[in-house]
Parts: structure tokens; sequence; C-alpha cells
């Protein structure tokens, strides 16, 4: 959860628009949104639905899965 408290923010259309032109970075919602529903974890720790919003079946995979 601390994950998704550190990009929590308000912030009006202007200032996400002038983020967007600005920033090198991706938007925080965006952040939150693609790590989480790409991850194979989230979804099952969290009991996601296949194929829902927050557990697409394609994912999109950039790093190896670690095990612990």
């Amino acid at each position: 959860m601390t994950f998704l408290q550190v990009w929590c923010s308000s912030i009006t259309k202007e200032a996400a628009h002038l983020e967007i032109l600005k920033d090198s970075h991706v938007p925080g919602e965006f952040r939150v949104f693609g790590s989480l529903t790409n991850s194979e974890d989230f979804g099952e720790i969290f009991n996601c639905k296949k194929d829902s919003k927050m557990n697409p079946t394609k994912k999109c995979q950039i790093t190896s899965k670690q095990t612990y």
C-alpha cells in the first residue's frame, strides 16, 4: 500500500496537462495502474477477477519474476 500512497495526489486538469508536456516521467496514476495491472502477483493476492480492469489477460512483463 505504501507504493500507492507515494503516487496518491489530486491535481487539476491544467496541472496534469502541464505535467504531461513538461515532465519526462509517466504521470503517477499510470505508474500505479500500469504497474499493478501488469503484475501477476497483484491479481493473485487481491483476488482480482481474470480479465478484469485490474487483472487483464494480456500483461506487459518488463522484468523477470523474482522468487524469494
